[in-house]
């Protein structure tokens, strides 16, 4: 007699052994499981195991010879402890500042502002005309877009750093957790599989799905772009970056010219007309104005307990699960 083993960090998932359907399943993960134990007596299914075995391209299957073992031998109570003890040793770290602190030297993103530089248009009549078709100008582009550009920066920053933690896909960070529970139950299964005799763990006694259940589809309700609105109220509230101080920013000229039309008893009467211009740097100083004050919101502390709750739903759904796999271990062993 002997009994099929996965090695589930060499298995890749490729399908080559779901053929041997009585015995190999393919998990949740989409890589090979071992059903009911794997254990095999008829020479002939041996022989197809031996061949399955070879084919293999990982080399992520085994076949094992089964020692005849006692449950008395092995200790009922111990392997029960011993697997609560494993399984509760896996450390889930609780959300750091590293983890969603806003690095303002992080996030880029582009606006227009060329168009900034030079002089405009000796085409007014008078100062204040001139001054607020700069400001006109300056608010379409730029000033009066401070929310699009605030949620263009919380974007990346959300992608970065917030979604991960609601992210329960088998890339995420939960999945690579889970991963290192697996391990200990297979390695678990396979201890005491030769002491069960012709009783079976649960199918899914190595299979660990568990993910923060409250919280894992809510990234929309949490996601940072909704910061957005508020970035753009506070710029307008702060004296050194309000409507007023970039006005402050605009400065104008003129000139005197000769205009079509402008004659008087035969005499040519030159006209006044004004351009504007604006401060050099103001639109880096206008970019550096957004990203300083999602800097100053009080993001961290939102997030820090927002994160803190998704983990601890998280290490509360891990005890549960250990209990019920420890019941279940110890339902076989009797």
């Amino acid at each position: 007699m002997k009994r099929l083993r996965i090695d589930a960090e060499k298995c890749t998932g490729c399908g080559t052994c779901i053929a041997f359907s009585d015995y190999i399943a393919e998990g949740s993960d989409g890589k090979a499981r071992v059903k009911h134990n794997g254990k095999i007596e008829d020479p002939k299914v041996l022989a197809a195991a031996q061949e399955m075995v070879e084919l293999c391209p990982e080399q992520a299957i085994e076949l094992r010879d089964i020692q005849a073992t006692s449950l008395r031998d092995v200790g009922t109570q111990a392997i029960v402890e011993q697997l609560k003890k494993a399984l509760s040793s896996i450390e889930i770290p609780s959300p750091t500042s590293s983890d969603y602190d806003f690095d303002k030297e992080k996030y880029a993103f582009d606006i227009d502002y060329d168009y900034l530089d030079g002089t405009h248009y000796y085409e007014y009549k008078s100062s204040s005309a001139a001054r607020d078709a700069a400001w006109n100008e300056f608010y379409r582009r730029n000033y009066g877009r401070i929310e699009q550009y605030a949620m263009e920066v919380l974007s990346q920053y959300g992608a970065d750093k917030i979604a991960p933690f609601f992210d329960g896909s088998e890339q995420g960070m939960y999945a690579k957790w889970n991963k290192q529970f697996e391990a200990i139950l297979q390695d678990t299964a396979d201890r005491v599989a030769d002491a069960l005799g012709d009783r079976d763990l649960p199918e899914d006694f190595c299979t660990w799905n568990v993910l923060p259940t409250q919280y894992i589809d809510s990234f929309k309700d949490y996601n940072p772009i909704k910061w957005g609105a508020k970035v753009d109220r506070k710029m307008r509230q702060d004296p050194y970056a309000n409507e007023a101080w970039y006005k402050r920013c605009i400065d104008t000229d003129d000139m005197e010219r000769v205009e079509a039309g402008r004659i008087f008893k035969g005499v040519l009467h030159n006209v006044t007309r004004y351009c504007y211009d604006y401060d050099i740097g103001m639109g880096n100083d206008f970019k550096k104005d957004i990203l300083d004050t999602i800097y100053l919101m009080d993001m961290d502390e939102y997030y820090e307990e927002v994160l803190g709750w998704i983990i601890d739903d998280y290490r509360r759904n891990v005890e549960k699960m250990i209990a019920l796999k420890c019941e279940a271990l110890e339902a076989v062993l009797g």
